[in-house]
């Protein structure tokens, strides 16, 4: 993702891959294929997250960080956000599914890592 590229997601958690997409700061929608990093394997990211990047042809699941170090569809795992953005240099955005008050340092590491941030709500508890 660019810094003019904007993603896009679903508001009502249908889980309907074709609800992400990114549309660039042009205003078309991008057809790059985007590698994203999922922190946090509960419910969440297996039951709306991982069904919407493995359903669309524009993400792919590149790499998750847990502390139980699992993974999910073969993507590369690791026990920590810092050995994530480490081991997977090329990761485009990172999406925190972690519960609100771990959220705000997870977000402020993404971002010194010029990776791009995606948020469950609310943002910070």
């Amino acid at each position: 993702l660019s810094t003019a590229d904007v993603l896009l997601a679903a508001t009502d958690l249908s889980g309907d891959p074709a609800r992400w997409f990114v549309v660039t700061g042009e205003g078309r929608l991008s057809q790059k294929t985007y590698r994203i990093g999922l922190v946090g394997l509960g419910k969440i990211a297996r039951d709306q997250h991982v069904p919407c990047i493995r359903g669309n042809p524009r993400f792919e699941l590149a790499a998750t960080a847990s502390t139980s170090g699992s993974s999910i569809d073969g993507a590369a795992a690791f026990a920590s956000l810092g050995e994530m953005l480490a081991g997977e240099p090329g990761l485009d955005a990172v999406a925190l599914l972690t519960p609100p008050e771990v959220r705000t340092a997870l977000a402020l590491e993404t971002i010194a890592a010029g990776k791009h941030v995606l948020l469950e709500k609310p943002p910070a508890g």
